[in-house]
């Protein structure tokens, strides 16, 4: 008689036969009741209380900082107009959560931490769209002095600025930053005739001349 190399672990016997998801249902029906079953996955399955609205504060307080934005480009100022507190209690008055007061101080941390850079970002957003060109660049420089991870990008867009004044001009004072964006920073090489009269050939074509005389 052959002897098995391992033995079979002597718990897998003691394991219930594995049941479907139906049967363990009517199972605990069976034990608990119906009512106390259906509860009971309806807590198991809620979602915590105030986490999704917490995780939406931000995108909520869009509707207080877009106004902070247009009033700073358009020299008010938005922190004497609308103070933390106030954005905060008329936030929690109309996203009141599990409790209006908790979410009022919860805002309130928020906009204290925050609502410079959002302002600023916002702002310089804005900006890029519907106001001179000027304002976009102030806002970023404002955003790169709040968070100095901004500086290279504020930096690279003054460099934009420069490019085309070297290849435009100056440019109008009313051009938001994305019409000047959108200009061409660099000289398109002269063709045809126009090439002929300068550069590379227009040097020998001078030379050959001054050779004949």
């Amino acid at each position: 008689m052959s002897v098995p190399m391992t033995q079979p672990n002597a718990l897998a016997y003691l394991k219930p036969a594995q049941r479907t998801l139906e049967e363990e249902v009517s199972r605990l029906i069976g034990v608990h009741g119906k009512d106390a079953v259906k509860d009971a996955v309806k807590a198991a399955t809620k979602p915590p209380r105030g986490r999704r609205a917490e995780g939406s504060d931000w995108k909520r307080l869009r509707e207080w900082l877009e106004p902070d934005a247009i009033d700073w480009l358009e020299g008010r100022t938005p922190f004497k107009l609308r103070t933390n507190t106030r954005i905060a209690r008329e936030f929690s008055h109309k996203y009141p959560g599990q409790s209006p007061d908790s979410t009022m101080r919860r805002i309130q941390r928020k906009l204290r931490a925050q609502r410079r850079w959002m302002l600023f970002a916002y702002a310089q957003h804005i900006a890029a769209e519907r106001y001179p060109y000027s304002l976009h660049l102030k806002a970023m420089d404002e955003l790169a002095a709040v968070d100095p991870n901004w500086t290279a990008i504020a930096d690279s867009h003054h460099s934009i600025l420069a490019r085309y004044r070297e290849v435009h001009g100056e440019p109008d004072p009313s051009m938001t930053w994305r019409e000047l964006e959108a200009r061409p920073r660099y000289v398109t090489a002269p063709t045809g005739p126009a090439k002929r009269k300068g550069g590379l050939l227009g040097m020998f074509a001078a030379g050959a001349a001054s050779n004949e005389g």
